[in-house]
């Protein structure tokens, strides 16, 4: 990954951990050794405590006196909670979006559901995880309500997880879940706002479906996803030299 510039030591730590969970790179419950850590991004100890402080607070890693840090677990209970709270929060801003969005928003929208469809097409399944969010978050800028997006903002990481495990083990059948999407769009588009709103509930409930199902096939299928092998660059700023 690159590290940005205009983000803070913690900030550039905690997106490089982040992701690596999201992609499962560490696992549900897998140990994250801050010293270790902390020698292989060539940083002092104290920015990679405070980059996982910021991702306990997305619910990605729990800290336990004495025990150290772990990837949070992933069950049932916290996959319904989590889709059940965030769907309710999503609905709201589908609305928002419907009833705030300017044409260059809508252009922008649109943009990131052809994006999608460009990568079933292809059978990309990084594209098309990566457009499904560029439209989850185009749609959150459009709805413009600052304490909504930053509440979403939160619970998303969760979600980015288990929408990238699923993802990934039904790439073969994604033309479904882009049908939804380009519906969902559809309305937002001609700004009937309650089928937009109709339309996220019914993605989110079958999301749910999905996640817990994957679930129930045993964590087993997680410990077999491919590893990325690129290797990591050292953090390089004057952050870096302050801190160390």
């Amino acid at each position: 990954m690159t590290f940005m510039a205009a983000q803070s030591l913690p900030e550039q730590i905690a997106d490089h951990i982040r992701e690596k969970i999201i992609r499962f790179e560490l696992k549900p419950g897998e140990n994250i050794r801050e010293a270790q850590l902390a020698a292989d991004l060539q940083v002092s100890r104290s920015p990679v405590r405070e980059a996982l402080k910021l991702l306990e607070k997305q619910r990605l890693v729990e800290q336990t006196p004495r025990k150290g840090t772990k990837v949070t677990g992933l069950s049932s209970e916290y996959i319904t909670s989590l889709y059940n709270i965030t769907g309710a929060l999503i609905m709201l801003a589908a609305k928002e979006c419907t009833e705030k969005s300017t044409p260059e928003d809508l252009r922008k929208i649109n943009q990131t559901v052809l994006d999608a469809a460009d990568a079933v097409r292809r059978k990309d399944i990084h594209a098309y995880y990566t457009a499904f969010f560029d439209f989850s978050l185009a749609c959150l800028k459009a709805a413009r309500d600052p304490l909504l997006e930053e509440m979403i903002l939160d619970l998303l990481p969760g979600v980015r997880r288990m929408q990238y495990l699923t993802f990934t083990l039904r790439r073969e059948s994604l033309y479904e879940n882009l049908a939804v999407i380009e519906r969902g769009n559809g309305y937002l588009q001609q700004g009937n706002s309650n089928m937009a709103v109709e339309t996220v509930f019914e993605y989110i409930t079958k999301e749910k479906e999905v996640a817990l199902k994957t679930l129930e096939t045993g964590l087993q299928i997680i410990k077999d996803l491919p590893v990325s092998t690129v290797r990591e660059p050292a953090v390089k700023s004057n952050e870096h030299r302050e801190q160390l």
